[in-house]
């Protein structure tokens, strides 16, 4: 018998690292390393996987350290290159779309700007991946992708048995990539700490790591080469690789090594279309670790951010001056920030000054285009709130004074003025407090004596809560044992427009406050609550020092426990970027939210940083708070006081139906409120740059670029709709661009969104030559304390008019 030839394998080398985990000397000795290397074996190449940040931090404080890399690149042409393709090294599934978005484009900008070349082929070491990565990545200036996350201790991408697939998004936006060859357990071992071991990595990547004879890149060509033709061997991984893979491959024609941006000239056209389930991408996090502390934060300076920037857009508008250099100086900070080292390692003081410094841009950016605006809103000079909608639909907000509330409708993207006379008593809620019971608009509820919720009806009597069951208690292992959280004080605190039940209490050793406050006018039900931790050991008791599971036990850790009334198929519902997909997965991660739910409807759990959800075997579902206990990378004992919130959502139906993104993100975005006293040439009562918005879609970005104004749609559950709207008073028309602003074509006034698709566009002239009317074409005026980024003149401003700023409940 004739031995069929087995094929070449091309190698892809790279190491992942950089200036936020390894520091700056590390960055020197591992260049001298790889010179070293490359210049004994002339075959070798390697390319740097380093936070984009990295160069950034080399050109301002190692600008020699730069030019030598620059330098070495030219030496070895092919064989030393770049591999930097996020900004900050987040792992992607669990930022928000837009910052998905910045992590690809800034780091393109940033190794254009250095090294003149954009990056064309994505490759990542950790799991950096989820279902809409195909259409980002074309939209981003990349041309195929090494779809393996090499390391797969916080998730991995789904493999299939080819040497290239046509990878196809949820929108059919078609990628080339190299996918994960069948090698890796795929099946969800349990609800809580996913697949296979913690420790897993591709077989390729371990050998190129950990080289040895008895597994060395031959047996991997004898194994999979019977199949795929040819091979790639890629590794993505912290240095310290061994010098004796080269030793054993050197010199021979059967083992290539290369870069990523040339591997796809050595493979054949693809001929299989791959397009896996969303939650194929398997995704685990050990959440609450540090008590949450580092998503919740993150969360909150992205929204902030976010809102600056929108505020930015339409102060451009009205001929204010555009804050976009700053505004890219709070996006690398939060994009930093997001940096899973940061995260998974709980380096907290790296987090804190980055995210201080987004802060900083972002109040700024606020502070300016916010006290211009409102002074234009309202009709006469008294004192008044302005209420600012970041979102780009209209929404009711309460507006509260002393004993007064109302609620009030906000435009899309718009203002609105509010005079402190004009307020007038709401209905309060019904509150028995000896029978511990609430009426609402919405519910009656019905609170447990000794803490917790038995029961939430609709207006018709029918509970969404299992019977005869508490709900909304806490529970966990804390220092070994089960606890249940015991109230000591229950008490009901009524007011216009809302009622809050209030519970003290301990857990264990840990004292807790717990909050739920029901609102007249709206059917989502906020929570707040506080636990106040001394070193006690949460979760998973263990004696390893270095132990791996714990961490992803949710069920074990601190958390806040519902009982929804659901029968037969239960389905679980997460948020993804850019997408909100079905899940059969136990452990449900959404963004912005999670749901549970069945045929007659289900509950609805919103977030701001607390992503996880656990489905538990009984049916209930519970929102882990809290894990201190030994962990892999970074034992961190929680001390102090921690903050949690979130809201829950009854709904009735089907969940496609109810509108829950929408209420999700409006959860995530408070309106800002705005106190004046001043008017100058008054705009009405109320001003929105946006009317007549036609969409089922969602506005991720409006942002400025100069004077041109660009926003950015995306459809999220799978059916086709369009966009219209009026701008300035007139019919809008777009012209398509890239995630790059690379201009793609004109639309002319209707955008057309088809299922998953992300669309940006830059708003042009309706007619030639016919400009959009600005209310007024001036600059704003310079802050008497000059440029508003100045320290003192921020301190300052601060301790002023700056106080008047505020996000509200709800």
């Amino acid at each position: 018998m004739v031995q069929k030839e087995l094929p070449p394998v091309y190698i892809l080398n790279y190491d992942h690292f950089g200036v936020i985990l390894w520091g700056i000397d590390s960055i020197k000795s591992v260049l001298e390393e790889h010179l070293s290397r490359l210049e004994k074996y002339p075959d070798a190449a390697v390319g740097w996987d380093n936070e984009a940040y990295a160069y950034d931090f080399m050109a301002q404080n190692e600008p020699s350290l730069l030019e030598r890399l620059k330098e070495s690149m030219s030496r070895f042409p092919g064989r030393l290159g770049i591999g930097s393709c996020t900004y900050g090294q987040p792992l992607s599934r669990f930022i928000l779309e837009e910052s998905n978005v910045r992590q690809l484009t800034f780091a393109q900008k940033c190794v254009e700007k250095y090294f003149g070349n954009k990056r064309s082929v994505y490759i990542m070491s950790e799991h950096a991946f989820h279902c809409q990565m195909p259409q980002l990545l074309k939209k981003a200036g990349f041309e195929a992708a090494i779809l393996r996350t090499h390391f797969m201790m916080y998730g991995y991408t789904p493999s299939c048995n080819e040497p290239i697939v046509n990878r196809t998004g949820p929108d059919g936006t078609i990628l080339p990539a190299v996918p994960m060859y069948p090698q890796q357990p795929e099946s969800v071992s349990d609800i809580d700490s996913g697949p296979g071991p913690f420790g897993m990595v591709t077989v390729d990547g371990k050998i190129l790591t950990d080289y040895n004879l008895r597994d060395s890149l031959q047996v991997f060509r004898e194994t999979f080469g019977q199949t795929i033709i040819p091979l790639v061997a890629s590794r993505a991984d912290d240095p310290g690789q061994r010098e004796e893979i080269l030793e054993a491959h050197g010199g021979d024609s059967a083992f290539k090594w290369i870069l990523a941006e040339d591997v796809f000239k050595h493979l054949p056209a693809p001929a299989v279309s791959f397009q896996p389930l969303p939650d194929a991408y398997y995704a685990r996090m050990p959440w609450v670790f540090c008590g949450n502390w580092i998503w919740n934060q993150t969360r909150k300076h992205e929204v902030k951010l976010l809102t600056a920037e929108r505020l930015n857009a339409v102060g451009v508008a009205l001929g204010g001056r555009d804050l976009s250099e700053y505004l890219e100086q709070a996006w690398k900070s939060l994009l930093v920030a997001q940096h899973h080292d940061i995260q998974i390692m709980g380096l907290q003081n790296v987090g804190r000054n980055f995210l201080s410094q987004a802060d900083q841009h972002s109040q700024a950016i606020i502070s300016e285009h916010l006290s211009a605006i409102c002074s234009r809103i309202g009709s006469e000079i008294k004192s008044r709130t302005v209420i600012f909608n970041p979102l780009a639909w209209e929404r009711v907000h309460i507006v509260r004074h002393e004993n007064t509330a109302c609620s009030c409708s906000i435009p899309a993207l718009g203002f609105k003025a509010v005079c402190d006379a004009d307020l007038v008593l709401t209905e309060t809620p019904a509150a028995d407090k000896d029978q511990k019971t609430l009426k609402i608009r919405f519910y009656n509820i019905i609170l447990h004596p000794q803490g917790g919720i038995r029961q939430i009806q609709d207006t018709a009597g029918c509970g969404f809560l299992r019977e005869n069951t508490t709900s909304g208690y806490l529970a966990g292992i804390v220092d070994g044992q089960l606890e249940r959280s015991q109230a000591q004080r229950v008490q009901i605190e009524a007011m216009p427009g809302a009622a809050t039940v209030i519970e003290h209490g301990t857990i264990g050793t840990i004292p807790y406050t717990s909050e739920w406050t029901f609102y007249q006018d709206s059917p989502a039900i906020h929570w707040k609550g506080r636990l106040t931790v001394n070193q006690q050991k949460i979760g998973t008791l263990t004696s390893n020092e270095q132990d791996s599971t714990s961490a992803f036990c949710h069920t074990d850790k601190i958390a806040l426990h519902l009982h929804p009334d659901l029968t037969g198929r239960v389905v679980g519902i997460e948020d993804h970027p850019f997408a909100v997909v079905e899940t059969s997965g136990q452990c449900l991660q959404g963004n912005y939210w999670t749901a549970v739910a069945d045929k007659q409807g289900g509950l609805a759990v919103f977030n701001r940083g607390l992503m996880g959800t656990a489905m538990q075997p009984d049916g209930h579902i519970s929102i882990p708070l809290a894990f201190s206990m030994y962990y892999v990378w970074n034992t961190i004992y929680m001390k102090g006081d921690y903050n949690y919130e979130l809201a829950i959502l009854p709904f009735r139906g089907d969940w496609k139906k109810q509108d829950l993104h929408k209420k999700a993100v409006e959860y995530n975005f408070p309106c800002l409120v705005f106190k004046s006293e001043q008017l100058s040439e008054p705009m009405g009562e109320q001003w929105s740059p946006i009317q007549s918005l036609q969409t089922d879609a969602v506005m991720s970005a409006i942002f400025a670029e100069g004077t041109s104004i660009y926003i950015r749609f995306y459809e999220y559950c799978g059916q086709p709709t369009s966009v219209t709207f009026d701008w300035m008073g007139r019919t809008a028309c777009f012209e398509e661009v890239d995630l790059l602003l690379n201009q793609i074509g004109r639309m002319g006034s209707v955008l057309p969104m088809g299922p998953y698709q992300i669309r940006t566009v830059r708003l042009v002239e309706p007619e030639p030559g016919n400009a959009y009317p600005f209310h007024h074409q001036r600059q704003y005026e310079r802050k008497k304390h000059g440029d508003w980024h100045n320290s003192e003149w921020f301190k300052a401003e601060q301790n002023n008019s700056l106080a008047d700023i505020g996000l509200a409940d709800i």
